[in-house]
């Protein structure tokens, strides 16, 4: 396994599992994972970009957090599920570029999500998102989608 740290986690949304990743810019990810998704076809998927305003002061400028709480809610009622929290900037750097994150849809890279899709061995998924850049780059990554949520 590639995971750094793994531990339990309660939620409102009831029990997850919690995965450390790090990649090789030495940005830390985690996944949260429902249930039994390993070697599974059909797992409900969210690839989360980490948004510091959003996710932690949830701010009424982005819709982050209601993204993240939703997904965690569909893995809690199909008992089965995995979030994949992509941090894909120092805290610095994503104030620096708030506002023009706000302003304009910025291209990210997922490579290390179908990493860490491998690695939990996860056949298929129906990923959560109307991002169809994401899809594209997981598919062309090798990634099984069956379906968007």
């Amino acid at each position: 396994m590639l995971y750094n740290a793994k531990a339990k986690i309660s939620t409102k949304y009831e029990d997850f599992v919690f995965y450390s990743y790090k990649d090789d810019k030495n940005f830390e990810h985690v996944t949260l994972v429902k249930g039994d998704v390993f070697e599974k076809e059909n797992v409900f998927c969210r690839l989360h970009s980490a948004c510091v305003a959003g996710d932690i002061f949830h701010s009424s400028e982005c819709t982050c957090n209601s993204e993240l709480e939703s997904a965690m809610e569909i893995c809690e009622k199909e008992k089965t599920g995995l979030i994949i929290w992509m941090n894909h900037n120092s805290i610095s750097d994503y104030i620096n570029s708030f506002d023009k994150m706000t302003e304009k849809k910025i291209l990210r890279d997922f490579s290390f999500a179908s990493k860490i899709l491998n690695d939990l061995k996860v056949k298929s998924i129906c990923l959560m998102t109307k991002n169809t850049e994401k899809v594209k780059q997981l598919k062309d990554l090798g990634i099984n989608i069956v379906g968007m949520y």
